[in-house]
């Protein structure tokens, strides 16, 4: 198998080839007449203009044959362009190397080829110029010496063509271009300028090319630019300078240009620059890095520069005062040795931080030169230098009393919630321009109600029990709205079960400008009490229909710790004493026989052998067969004694 040759500058031909931009572009009559005129002169039926690129032959041009590319392999010009002079094959169906390609073994039946690598002025062979017959055969010297004079020509249209495409690209750019270029001549005058000039400054091609270019300078100008001309037409090869140009309306644009001089005709070719918004920019940036350099000195927090290590750059007076230090002091640390040894890791989060996302943003802790440590708020941003150096720029303010007391406020709240759980006491709000109301967790445990449930004012009211108790709260709450006035009520309401529940509901009004804004309030668990009262409301009730109805039955009520409580008619006409006389006394300290209470305790724990009060005595004493009896001994407002 034979393998075809390749330039030893094939990567540098490749890139030749594709920059004359020629590749798969349309049919040129031009070069169909020199493929005309190779067959003609050399009495071929075949001509070809190719480029070969990595893969392909590509026709550029043909005469007897109609075919677009072909595979690179399989093409006799692969071997041309590695050849500085003519490629010949008298006969390729006896030759090992093309005996077998498509063209030669194919339908085409080709036999003989005679070819010139179109090489260029940089030496690289971009394709070939060839002639093909069906039949094996030879070029006569004359015929060779003509090939090759092709082959120079259509070297040469190629070339042409790629210098009329960047001709015409200048002339696009000329046309196009933002930026001023013009041609001046040696007089002093405009040989050529593009549109931009009229665009910028407002000048028509006519006026420009009428008068001298000095002419349209700032007075204060003209000096200056007579020297630079001077310069330009000295043989300097390029002269930089910047001047203010008067547009049309009066005003001056400041123009940065670049000119150099052709020493064969003295003309200069310049470009200008419109500098104007530029320069301004840089003057503002100037007056404000000024003021932001008097902010960072004088600054009462913490500012400061760092690279991405955490060294710092510079710092303001009052920072390193904050922190303990002087400003040299702090100028040869690094942010992190102000750290505490427990922070360093969230320090270097915060370096990663800054790098990935250009800013950061939180809280930090740094100790002081004493050993105190100092609370800040920062916000930083990334920035890049004037030499592409990324840095830091910090900003910190101290809030170590705030957080300390919001620390404080913080416990305290949670206290205040604590206790309030414990108390079971719950707050409300209601923004009246809203319509919106907000609960605390206890209030909504006292409704009954998901977590995170806030009703409106409506909805609230909704839930105390409908009558009475709904009527009362809604009274109180349009009185409230309507005069300020707050209210205190005890009430009903239905939880988000159906359960009924006894609270305690309080509210105020805020008024702006005669306006109620909100109401607020407190929620109190009040169940457990009010039905407590309402039991002892009730048994005192049927206690005291009981009493009415047994009068002539001694009735002594006492409490745990044997205070009388009730003292009826019956045991005033029993013991002579009257019930004012009795409430609010102890049991046995006045009606009871002590001495006898105290004998049978003592009889009792004997027979027992467990310790038995006097309080307890007559109960045990009188047990009998698992029932209870209980013997009452009594002393008489007359001494006499009773036993009940």
């Amino acid at each position: 198998m034979n393998t075809p040759p390749v330039p030893q500058n094939e990567a540098a031909r490749l890139r030749a080839l594709r920059s004359y931009n020629i590749l798969d572009t349309f049919r040129e009559e031009e070069y169909e007449k020199l493929t005309d005129l190779a067959s003609r002169i050399c009495g071929t039926p075949i001509s070809l203009v190719t480029l070969i690129d990595e893969n392909r032959q590509w026709i550029k041009a043909k005469t007897g044959l109609e075919i677009e590319e072909t595979p690179r392999s399989e093409s006799i010009c692969q071997y041309t362009i590695s050849y500085p002079d003519l490629f010949e094959v008298n006969d390729a169906s006896k030759d090992d190397r093309f005996a077998k390609l498509p063209g030669v073994s194919g339908d085409e039946h080709i036999r003989y080829y005679a070819g010139y690598p179109l090489i260029d002025r940089e030496g690289f062979a971009l394709g070939a110029l060839c002639v093909l017959d069906r039949k094996p055969g030879n070029l006569t010297s004359e015929q060779k010496e003509s090939l090759k004079l092709l082959a120079e020509m259509v070297v040469s249209l190629i070339v042409e063509r790629r210098k009329n495409m960047e001709r015409n690209y200048f002339e696009q750019l000329f046309e196009l271009s933002k930026d001023l270029i013009c041609i001046l001549q040696p007089n002093g005058y405009y040989r050529k300028v593009n549109p931009a000039f009229t665009k910028l400054l407002g000048w028509s091609e006519v006026e420009l090319m009428t008068r001298p270019g000095l002419e349209f300078l700032h007075p204060d100008d003209l000096e200056a630019a007579k020297k630079n001309l001077k310069n330009i037409r000295s043989g300097k090869d390029k002269v930089n300078f910047t001047r203010r140009f008067r547009t049309q309306t009066g005003a001056y644009r400041l123009i940065q240009w670049a000119a150099e001089s052709d020493p064969d005709t003295g003309d200069i070719f310049a470009i200008g620059r419109d500098i104007t918004d530029e320069r301004i920019r840089e003057e503002l940036l100037e007056q404000s890095q000024k003021k932001l350099s008097a902010f960072f000195e004088h600054s009462q927090g913490l500012m400061c520069t760092h690279d991405l290590r955490g060294k710092i750059i510079s710092v303001n007076y009052a920072g390193a005062n904050l922190l303990g230090y002087t400003v040299a002091e702090m100028s040869r640390m690094n942010l992190g040795d102000l750290l505490p040894e427990d922070h360093r890791p969230m320090f270097d989060a915060y370096l990663k931080e800054i790098r990935d996302k250009g800013m950061a943003a939180g809280q930090m802790t740094t100790t002081h030169r004493n050993g105190s440590k100092r609370i800040w708020m920062f916000s930083n941003v990334l920035e890049t230098g004037q030499n592409e150096e990324p840095y830091v720029i910090g900003n910190a303010i101290d809030i170590t009393e705030r957080y300390l007391l919001e620390k404080d406020l913080a416990t305290t709240k949670e206290m205040l919630e604590q206790t309030n759980k414990v108390a079971r006491v719950g707050a409300w709000v209601a923004e009246m321009a809203k319509d919106k109301l907000l609960w605390t967790d206890m209030t909504r445990e006292l409704h009954g109600v998901p977590p995170g449930f806030e009703p409106d004012l409506q909805a609230a009211i909704g839930f105390f029990k409908k009558g009475e108790h709904q009527n009362k709260v809604i009274r109180a709450v349009n009185r409230a709205i309507r005069t300020g006035r707050s209210f205190d009520l005890e009430v009903i309401i239905t939880t988000w079960q159906g359960e009924e529940r006894w609270v305690r509901t309080q509210g105020h009004a805020d008024f702006e400008n005669g306006v109620c804004k909100r109401l607020y309030g407190a929620f109190h668990d009040i169940n457990d009490r009010k039905k407590a009262m309402l039991d002892v409301f009730n048994s005192r009730k049927l206690l005291q229909e009981v009493l009415q109805s047994a009068s002539e039955v001694s009735i002594i009520a006492t409490d745990k710790s044997g205070t009388i409580t009730l003292f009826n008619r019956g045991a005033e006409r029993l013991l002579g004493y009257t019930a004012d006389e009795m409430i609010g006394c102890t049991l046995p300290d006045v009606i009871h026989d002590r001495e006898e209470m105290q004998n049978r305790a003592r009889e009792l724990s004997e027979e027992s052998g467990e310790e038995i009060s006097e309080m307890r005595a007559f109960i045990y004493k009188t047990e009998k067969e698992g029932s209870e009896q209980r013997e009452w001994i009594y002393v008489k407002k007359d001494g006499s004694r009773c036993i009940v």
